[in-house]
């Protein structure tokens, strides 16, 4: 039987007329793209200033049962197994989706902009939302004594709306099935100077433009040329996975310290968890009882860039790229990549989401979405 898989993706740097997000279907046993479409854009890319990722392209991906759904930055759109689409699900909450995972209840969705984990039903009713700034435990835990909630009553899809708000404390960009529970990738968690700094300017800011005058912008990093566009490095940050239990029990499970990129995904395999090292170019599994790693593969590119992954069988993961856009089949068990699979990206295309299709999904005639 053909195996198929899911495979989204965001050109990074895309210019505002430029598309900027890409869905295919892999064939693995085959090694090939079988199907194409165009993510549908945003429809706040005009008003985006970000020069890297912001509100553009495809991100994540899930199925459940005879449903897939497949995120654009605001936006979840439910395709059934003939992959027409079936629905499409907004929320004011869901500004910078990443990651997204479906079951029988409806669909977690990770807001980057609005720093949630937000669910919604099948029918996009919201029925809960995560906080992690009201913990204060797990908060000293990654370095803060207080932070401001998030703003709830903002359209965070808009990004004006939020331009001069530090709503993304903690990139908070991956979401995966935990017993008992979810993962939660908390990709960048800024370190309270950058936070505080950030917050004082956007204070400003929004006077400045109550009397008229222009607003002040945040000095970036002096970014690489168009081919090697990665993101704009910030010092001292904490990449962390933490785990939201049924009972509303939060437990923080692993961080990792002096970051300055934001770390991708994450799974759950028995004692491991494994996520992506953006920081290191590599996927890592580490003992949840040792923290310890046991197991890493270096993803190769420049920039490699890694994001994007999905367990295959035992310890074999597949896992993405940038330049070159590419899927690699690894064994975190042995340690060593195992396979190759280019998938004919543009410059600065980057793998964003990977999702097995269940076997009710065939090679679709015309995909469009």
């Amino acid at each position: 039987m053909t195996e198929l898989w899911l495979v989204t993706s965001v050109v990074r740097q895309a210019g505002r007329d430029d598309a900027s997000g890409l869905v295919r279907v892999f064939d693995r046993d085959a090694g090939k793209v079988v199907a194409r479409a165009l993510m549908r854009e945003s429809e706040f890319r005009d008003k985006e200033s970000n020069p890297r990722g912001g509100v553009r392209g495809a991100r994540g991906a899930s199925v459940w049962n005879d449903r897939l759904v497949i995120a654009n930055s605001e936006r979840l759109i439910v395709l059934d197994s003939s992959w027409n689409v079936v629905r499409e699900l907004t929320h004011p909450l869901f500004g910078g989706i990443h990651d997204i995972l479906a079951d029988d209840a409806g669909i977690w969705v990770t807001s980057t902009a609005a720093d949630l984990v937000v669910r919604v039903d099948w029918s996009g009713r919201l029925i809960d939302k995560w906080d992690w700034r009201a913990d204060r435990r797990l908060l000293r835990e990654l370095g803060h004594l207080w932070l401001p909630r998030p703003l709830g009553e903002v359209d965070h899809r808009d990004p004006e709306l939020t331009r001069e708000l530090v709503t993304n404390a903690a990139h908070i960009n991956g979401i995966a099935p935990s017993a008992g529970g979810v993962l939660v990738s908390l990709g960048r968690v800024l370190p309270p100077a950058t936070f505080a700094r950030r917050r004082v300017r956007g204070i400003k800011n929004q006077l400045r433009r109550r009397i008229g005058a222009a607003p002040k912008s945040e000095p970036h990093a002096a970014e690489p040329k168009k081919t090697k566009v990665v993101g704009a490095p910030i010092p001292n940050c904490r990449a962390a996975i933490v785990r939201l239990a049924r009972d509303g029990a939060v437990d923080l499970l692993y961080q990792q310290r002096s970051t300055t990129v934001p770390n991708h995904n994450v799974c759950e395999l028995d004692d491991w968890l494994v996520f992506n090292d953006t920081n290191h170019n590599r996927t890592t599994a580490v003992s949840r009882a040792t923290q310890q790693v046991v197991g890493s593969v270096a993803i190769p590119g420049d920039p490699a860039f890694a994001r994007g992954l999905a367990h295959v069988s035992e310890r074999r993961f597949l896992v993405g790229s940038q330049e070159p856009a590419a899927l690699y089949e690894l064994d975190l068990g042995q340690q060593r990549l195992i396979r190759t699979h280019d998938i004919g990206g543009m410059p600065n295309e980057c793998v964003y989401g990977i999702v097995r299709l269940p076997a009710a999904f065939g090679v679709p005639a015309n995909l469009q979405l």
